[in-house]
């Protein structure tokens, strides 16, 4: 079957023959995370991504969030619960598609601690900050 490859890394939308199966998905997007739908579209496609790490490239479409990740998108399920082919084309999919540089500081948060120790007996009170690594 037809469907469309979104591949953030590359910046490319294509279309690709495949059968799309869980297995055959996570090959061609290399995921080690599971799929979900992240978007279905207004003619009943759907987008299929995996969780993805903020410091990689990513994509949105119009007004989405941001997908860290490559994405899949195939058609509505038909009765037998099968993926049909998408009805949108690759062209009209990268017309929508908005890229989004890597954010490497994000995946890198530090936190700040900040301690009052306050002895009643000593009479003192003393402030301390420390960072979380």
């Amino acid at each position: 079957m037809r469907v469309v490859f979104i591949d953030a890394t590359d910046r490319t939308v294509s279309q690709v023959e495949i059968e799309p199966n869980s297995r055959e998905l996570a090959r061609l997007c290399g995921w080690s995370a599971p799929l979900k739908v992240v978007i279905t579209l207004p003619n009943g496609d759907v987008l299929l991504s995996a969780e993805g790490d903020p410091s990689v490239p990513g994509f949105s479409i119009g007004a989405s969030s941001t997908f860290r990740s490559g994405a899949v998108l195939l058609g509505k399920r038909d009765r037998w619960r099968q993926h049909t082919a998408p009805r949108s084309e690759a062209e009209r999919i990268a017309a929508l598609i908005r890229w989004v540089a890597a954010n490497p500081g994000e995946g890198d948060k530090r936190e700040v601690v900040q301690a009052i120790l306050i002895d009643p007996a000593q009479r003192t009170i003393e402030a301390s900050a420390s960072s979380g690594r």
